[in-house]
């Protein structure tokens, strides 16, 4: 808030002296040190940051009142002025009020005013990344669907699929974290002849508690047959329009029941009832598969890709770029992870059998008298040093 107030206040000063003296020399000398330095002598504490961001927001509210009919409304810092406000505060009987929370898509940096706010990664931009995880001697990325921070991860798993539909590089299985394994994705990717495996968030599962994964529910009509303690419902139906499974059990039962305290059941009197939802038991089904050495030996293959990100960031800088707007930022994602599969090919066996196949057959084909195989031999000998071996590799990483 107090950065794109210095940044309109440099601006009038710059262009309209006269009206910039005109302004009240408390609010001036507030906002004279260096953006950086603003607010220096503030002491840090809740009390005291609550005061001058209030003082900023009333100040704010004070300038757009002071420039909105002048030529100066026309610049891109009033405009970035009047955003942060609208975002950052509201006007509530002509006074000013600060949002408690603004959200994650609000301005982040008047130098980037793309880049939106991830309450883990911080301000800025990610990229969702799809790479091969075969038994051949390199994995390739195959997908790149670069995002601002603010986009949710579960809802990146259908561009990606998408993005290797058009490719002709649909998976056959696609390992995810946790975040990207909703019932939803499973179900869609599964439409598409791909299987999803992740892990089931496990954030709202109680472990002292019975849970759906306990009663005995047919998968075809999601009909309970049979609770934990072996008995059947007095009634189960379920409802296509909320998508839910209610089940109606004998109180009587229930009651006698020594595992009442754990059960999921409600109510009081003759009748308990339990609902369930086709999400609840299919991901209740995909936590007991978790448990078994066949999934742990499957999904372990996803840990290699967090070595490509550490990779990727010490190597190519992806972790910090020297550019800013959506547009350079997502050019250089396109074009470092580019620059890495090249380098990733460079080191496949295959490929340098490949190479020195064809250079190889060019030799032993007629050629200039000038040319000779001493030549060819030696420039093979160069390329395979600079570019398969580190000198060249080394510049390529740090060029980006």
């Amino acid at each position: 808030m107090g950065v794109v107030v210095k940044r309109f206040l440099t601006q009038v000063h710059r262009h309209d002296v006269l009206a910039y003296e005109t302004l009240p020399a408390e609010l001036l000398a507030r906002y004279a040190p260096a953006a950086n330095r603003l607010f220096g002598d503030t002491v840090n504490d809740i009390k005291s940051r609550k005061l001058i961001r209030q003082q900023v927001a009333e100040d704010m509210l004070m300038l757009i009142q002071w420039f909105e009919d002048t030529d100066h409304a026309d610049r891109t810092t009033f405009k970035q002025l009047v955003r942060v406000f609208n975002e950052q505060c509201t006007v509530e009987e002509k006074r000013v009020k600060i949002k408690e929370k603004a959200g994650s898509r609000v301005l982040q940096n008047p130098s980037d005013p793309d880049a939106t706010y991830d309450g883990l990664k911080g301000p800025g931009y990610q990229a969702q990344v799809a790479e091969t995880c075969t038994d051949g001697d390199v994995q390739l990325i195959t997908a790149v669907i670069p995002q601002t921070a603010a986009e949710p991860d579960c809802e990146a798993v259908l561009p990606v699929c998408r993005d290797l539909h058009e490719k002709g590089l649909v998976p056959e299985i696609m390992l995810c974290d946790a975040a990207y394994g909703s019932d939803a994705n499973v179900q869609n990717c599964k439409a598409k002849e791909v299987e999803l495996i992740s892990p089931v968030n496990r954030s709202r599962r109680n472990d002292g508690k019975m849970h759906v994964d306990d009663f005995d529910i047919d998968p075809v009509t999601e009909c309970v047959r049979r609770c934990p303690a072996g008995h059947a419902p007095l009634q189960s139906t379920y409802d296509p329009s909320s998508g839910k499974t209610r089940s109606i059990f004998d109180g009587t039962l229930c009651r006698a029941c020594p595992n009442l305290a754990q059960c999921p059941t409600t109510g009081k009197g003759n009748r308990r009832t339990f609902r369930h939802t086709p999400a609840q038991r299919r991901n209740a089904e995909r936590l007991k598969k978790e448990e078994t050495p066949a999934f742990r030996s499957v999904y372990s293959k996803r840990a290699g890709i967090e070595g490509t990100f550490s990779r990727i960031k010490s190597c190519l800088g992806l972790h910090r770029l020297r550019v800013r707007g959506s547009k350079p930022v997502f050019m250089a994602l396109f074009l470092k992870l580019a620059g890495w599969n090249i380098l990733q090919a460079a080191k496949s066996n295959t490929l340098r059998r490949k190479i020195a196949a064809e250079i190889w057959v060019f030799s032993t084909n007629p050629f200039p008298k000038w040319l000779s195989i001493p030549v060819f031999r030696f420039h093979y000998h160069l390329f395979n040093r600079l570019v398969l071996r580190s000198p060249l590799k080394g510049l390529l990483m740090h060029a980006g």
